[in-house]
Order: C-alpha cells, then sequence, then structure tokens
C-alpha cells in the first residue's frame, strides 16, 4: 500500500535538494513537490520507507494521513 509521505532534509542538504529528490524517486518515491526550504513530499510502497528513512540527508520522515470528511448535505452517522 502506498504511503504519503513529508520528507524534510537536513539543513546542509536543503541546496542538493533536486538531486536528493532523484536519488529519492530511483528508491521508488513518487515526488509530488519540491520546495525550496528543504521539504519533499511524495508517495512511497509502505516497505520501502525504512530504506528511505536510513538517508543521513533526511532530517525527518512523517506519513500523512488522508481524511475523509463526507458532504455537507449527507447524512449524520
Amino acid at each position: 500500500m502506498k504511503k504519503n509521505l513529508i520528507i524534510t532534509l537536513s539543513e546542509e542538504y536543503i541546496g542538493q535538494r533536486e538531486k536528493i529528490a532523484k536519488m529519492l524517486s530511483n528508491e521508488g518515491l513518487d515526488i509530488v513537490d519540491i520546495y525550496e526550504f528543504g521539504v519533499i513530499t511524495g508517495t512511497i510502497d509502505e516497505k520501502k520507507i525504512e530504506t528511505i528513512k536510513k538517508h543521513k540527508e533526511i532530517a525527518s520522515l512523517s506519513e500523512v494521513s488522508n481524511i475523509k470528511i463526507p458532504p455537507p448535505e449527507s447524512e449524520i452517522q
């Protein structure tokens, strides 16, 4: 199952964010966005998350949950 991730790069690697994004992409991360302040968002198979976490360039990695809100006209559950 694919998971949505927010990856924060260590400060010393922010200037290399494009190179790091390519490396992560080669490891299975489907890149959604690359932000100039050192954050990369994307999706990856949950089995590959542990591999991605081990990179020295990554300061933190968070999984993002999808929230489904029913339309206002739907019945209260």
